[in-house]
């Protein structure tokens, strides 16, 4: 079979007609297959958008459904506990209860005196020492090794 010649008008290149028709018409089936191709992949991506829309809608219903059984299984437990403790403090002996509670407010009432007196020690004995430098004597309880020993050890 005898080929037809043909040249470019632009660079004078030699080649065949069917090399020219047949690269016309696979650049026209690529175009063509591009297009498709680029339509099914929107398709696709807009029903698994959509999809997941879904399926994040109804896993958001789940959460919540859950979470309010959550908050009335809390609330169940919580009345439960208040019933109990009700009951408990019922049965205790009200003027016993009212001496511990007194005991406890003087008890921390004492505790915050004794802290204010220390803290109060302590920034002044610092200002002091601030101003007078070493000539002031030192307070052992107040040293850094006294700070650092844990309560009940040996000294």
């Amino acid at each position: 079979m005898v080929e037809t010649l043909i040249s470019c008008p632009n660079c004078h290149h030699c080649f065949a007609v069917s090399e020219a028709l047949s690269a016309q018409v696979e650049a026209d089936i690529d175009a063509r297959l591009k297009v498709d191709y680029e339509a099914r992949l929107a398709r696709a991506t807009q029903e698994a958008v959509a999809r997941s829309g879904r399926e994040l809608k109804l896993l958001q219903e789940q959460l919540a459904d859950q979470q309010r059984k959550l908050s009335d299984a809390q609330d169940a437990e919580l009345a439960l506990r208040r019933e109990k403790a009700v009951h408990e403090f019922g049965q205790v002996d009200g003027v016993w209860i009212a001496s511990v509670r007194a005991m406890e407010k003087i008890w921390k009432e004492r505790e915050k005196q004794i802290e204010r007196v220390v803290a109060g020690t302590v920034g002044m004995y610092g200002e002091m020492s601030g101003i007078l430098g070493g000539s002031l004597s030192e307070i052992p309880a107040l040293s850094l090794e006294a700070v650092l020993r844990l309560p009940g050890e040996a000294e």
